[in-house]
C-alpha cells in the first residue's frame, strides 16, 4: 500500500538534549481533541499515544487520511 501521508520521526529531549525515555506522544486530529489513527511504515496500526524508547525516540508514524494533525507531548520529568 502507498502512504498516503507524511512520515513523522519524533525525539523527546531534555534541557541538557538527552533523550527522554517513556515520554508519551499523543496524535490527534487538529483542532480537536479526537486522537486519530496512526500506522508505522508498513501500514500496521500502532497505538496512540506512541512511548519513547530508551534514546528518547518514538517509532516513526504517519496518520494516513487524518489530515492536519497536532501532536502533545508528555514526559515525567
Amino acid at each position: 500500500m502507498t502512504m498516503k501521508a507524511k512520515l513523522f520521526s519524533e525525539k523527546c529531549l531534555d534541557s541538557s538534549g538527552a533523550g527522554i525515555s517513556g515520554a508519551k506522544l499523543y496524535v490527534y486530529k487538529e483542532g480537536t481533541s479526537t486522537l486519530c489513527p496512526i500506522f508505522n511504515r508498513l501500514d500496521i496500526a500502532l497505538s496512540n499515544p506512541l512511548t519513547s524508547d530508551v534514546d528518547g525516540e518514538f517509532t516513526p508514524f504517519c496518520a494516513g487520511d487524518a489530515g492536519n494533525i497536532k501532536m502533545k507531548m508528555e514526559n515525567r520529568l
